[in-house]
């Protein structure tokens, strides 16, 4: 019991204070960077970011629902979720979701998402330095996912969102609606229309749109379970087709490696692009799922890094 413990706190500690010892550029490399609320492209927990966010239709005890709600249904209930980011101590990303069963073939979340930049230089109109500014934005989001016959699950999301950069505030809100569907035992198809109507309305009296984007994936397992593949198409408004792939492979039930690749979003005038690639790996433990990801953008920016937890409650408390 003891050693479990060491396990949750090592990982724990390890979690909170990785946003402090290297840069990451991840909103950067996705192409998104000029667009509102960028931070909500990008997947935002360490199994997505490995499997290069082919998780429209990844169906697991841990996955996420920020893709497709209608995922939440196969997530283990009374479970909690954390994700950071490894970045310089003048930004921050952090992430938590908590799934709650409200029925037999219902069940309800809300997750978080927090994305933040110190310190940035400041410049007047004619390109003099002025003082610094914070940028700080944050996302709450509130899921509910239900079975359906014939093997269908379905799911909503609604999503406020608020945003302070220098002396601007903005508030907003969107709607995600996704589905998934099993023809075969080891066959799911998933699609998902994610920032229905998202905005930010600025006290400014300007508004952002958050572009609304479409998802189909397909995601298939082998093996007795121990592969699982996906691959996925993604559409933005006004970006170019993506599409991305990514694997895993358990080993042991105590390991799963992935890998992905994807398309890099392209960039106004830019002609084409390398594809991005990235890795992880997936620990175990009786109660305490750790995972771990590096993604490398095609287009030379610096690696970035992702840590997430998720503490199975209920098996926590037997085991403590």
């Amino acid at each position: 019991m003891r050693d479990y413990k060491f396990i949750a706190f090592f990982f724990a500690g390890l979690a909170l204070h990785s946003g402090l010892f290297a840069q990451s550029q991840d909103f950067a490399s996705l192409g998104y960077a000029n667009t509102a609320a960028a931070y909500l492209y990008l997947p935002n927990n360490a199994q997505s970011i490995a499997l290069s966010g082919s998780v429209t239709a990844w169906k697991n005890k841990s996955s996420w629902s920020q893709f497709n709600p209608a995922l939440l249904d196969a997530v283990n209930p009374y479970s909690v979720s954390f994700t950071t980011a490894i970045m310089d101590n003048d930004r921050h990303f952090y992430a938590a979701a908590v799934p709650i069963p409200t029925g037999p073939y219902f069940i309800t979340g809300i997750s978080l998402i927090s994305f933040g930049v110190n310190n940035i230089e400041g410049r007047d109109e004619f390109g003099g330095l002025t003082q610094n500014f914070n940028d700080n934005e944050t996302a709450v989001a509130l899921t509910a996912a239900g079975k359906l016959p014939y093997n269908i699950s379905c799911g909503i999301a609604g999503r406020y969102l608020n945003q302070m950069l220098e002396t601007g505030r903005a508030n907003g809100f969107g709607f995600d609606a996704g589905a998934t569907y099993d023809p075969f035992s080891c066959l799911t198809i998933g699609i998902s229309a994610l920032h229905i109507g998202s905005h930010l309305a600025w006290n400014t009296g300007e508004n952002d749109l958050v572009r609304p984007t479409g998802r189909l994936g397909i995601a298939g397992n082998l093996a007795d379970s121990t592969l699982r593949i996906e691959g996925d198409f993604i559409k933005a408004d006004y970006m170019p087709l993506e599409m991305s792939a990514g694997a895993e492979y358990v080993l042991l039930k105590m390991f799963a490696v992935r890998a992905g690749a994807s398309t890099s979003v392209l960039i106004a005038d830019q002609k084409s692009a390398l594809p991005d690639f990235s890795a992880g790996l997936g620990i175990y433990f009786n109660f305490l799922t750790a995972d771990f990801a590096c993604k490398i953008p095609g287009n030379g920016l610096a690696p970035s890094y992702r840590i997430s937890l998720t503490i199975d409650i209920p098996a926590a408390m037997k085991q403590w």
